[in-house]
């Protein structure tokens, strides 16, 4: 319940499954076979310094970084499913069902419906734990791991152990953050801008030193050139509805002469109906065929439920307007709204007035989210990061410091 505390801070209320427990279980049985006859149990073997980036918004974040080292120096972690022993996972979590349940029956009869809807992800902490810190001290050459997530249940269950085997760990983030995420506990964390320290600092103790260093995700940016373009870009995430996706589209192209471009999340880019927008007139931008900084580059105006690409949008220049895409409130979780970093449209009509309107952005609530922004050091943080992860294999990190950061009265490091 430890390791998957942000099931209950981000999604509780939001999240819940019908499915019996009886049904998690068979579920579970069934799933185990397949990994039985699969048969991955060995365990992997990782050099001095390793990248965990199994999603596409990981890899953005960091490969700016791991780009500045020799490929035999370091290994990254891409493929979960195929890189660790997930046969051996699914066994040792089987010899604690008995733990998991009176685990759940601990749980408030308002969150069991949570627990059920993530059940893969409470019942294999279990074996995944184990396992890890079977890794962990079977690579006993490994000195750093570098992150870009700090709430999947690997990440997780290697920044809790690392520790113990005296393995250094440096945190990048892949994206804004909200305060139902963990606390900070890296060796180093490196921040995108005070807005991320502010919200770490309400969630709880701060472990290691951090920098307010912008992100590598954004050093593409120096190297992109903002179209001067005249279309409405549509961002969708995993909690908007598709129906009332084609009713904003299909009033604004009632209303509005331009181009509307469609963007869904990277793990909604599978599903056919995206074929019957096109069909339909409209533009898709696939996350794998076009990151989203030119994706937004191409647009006059974005529209995006809660999402971080609104800074992404902002960093490029093109104002942003969030609409909710979903029957769920909104929260602000990002505090976008909040800092005015853009404004809010309740109504269709109000959306497009916005739109009509022209649209605006504040290039000075930018930098409180980029620390990097309009400094010397945009467009070169991967380089930045990279050379402290060469001093943090040497043991010599805090001379990369010299000259780049100094210290705040406030407790972080900042650009000199």
């Amino acid at each position: 319940m430890e390791l998957n505390a942000i099931k209950f801070s981000s999604y509780r209320g939001l999240m819940h499954s019908s499915q019996s427990l009886v049904r998690c279980y068979f579920s579970f049985i069934v799933r185990l076979l397949y990994w039985m006859l699969r048969f991955r149990w060995k365990l992997p073997h990782w050099k001095d310094l390793l990248f965990v980036a199994p999603t596409l918004n990981n890899r953005k974040a960091l490969e700016p970084i791991w780009v500045h080292f020799s490929e035999d120096n370091y290994m990254v972690l891409y493929n979960l499913r195929e890189q660790l022993p997930y046969s051996r996972i699914y066994f040792l979590s089987m010899l604690h069902l008995f733990d998991f349940h009176r685990a759940y029956c601990k749980v408030p009869e308002k969150d069991k419906p949570l627990v059920k809807y993530f059940f893969s992800d409470f019942i294999l902490a279990y074996g995944t734990y184990i396992t890890i810190r079977q890794i962990l001290k079977k690579n006993s050459q490994l000195k750093v791991i570098v992150f870009s997530n700090d709430h999947n249940m690997v990440n997780r269950c290697l920044i809790e152990l690392a520790p113990s085997y005296h393995i250094k760990t440096l945190y990048t983030q892949h994206a804004s953050i909200t305060e139902r995420f963990p606390s900070l506990l890296f060796s180093y964390s490196f921040l995108d801008g005070l807005d991320a320290f502010n919200k770490y600092k309400t969630i709880g103790s701060i472990v290691g030193k951090v920098f307010l260093s912008g992100n590598p995700r954004f050093d593409i940016i120096s190297r992109l050139k903002k179209n001067n373009g005249k279309a409405i870009g549509i961002a969708i995430n995993i909690h908007d509805d598709i129906d009332i996706l084609k009713n904003v589209c299909s009033y604004l192209s009632e209303n509005v002469n331009e181009e509307i471009i469609i963007r869904p999340h990277p793990s909604l880019e599978q599903i056919p109906v995206w074929n019957d927008f096109s069909k339909a007139g409209y533009l898709i931008s696939y996350p794998s065929k076009e990151n989203s900084f030119e994706f937004v580059g191409k647009l006059r105006l974005l529209i995006a439920n809660e999402s971080s690409i609104h800074l992404d949008s902002n960093l490029m220049n093109t104002p942003s307007v969030l609409y909710n895409f979903s029957m769920n409130p909104v929260m602000d979780w990002y505090s976008y709204v909040k800092n005015g970093l853009m404004p809010i449209c309740s109504t269709k009509e109000e959306l497009l007035k916005y739109i009509q309107s022209g649209g605006k952005m504040d290039v000075e609530r930018v930098r409180y989210y980029n620390a990097a922004f309009n400094t010397s050091y945009e467009g070169r943080v991967g380089i930045v990061i990279a050379d402290f992860v060469k001093c943090m294999l040497q043991d010599i990190e805090m001379n990369s410091v010299s000259g780049v950061f100094h210290l705040h009265k406030d407790g972080y490091y900042c650009y000199v």
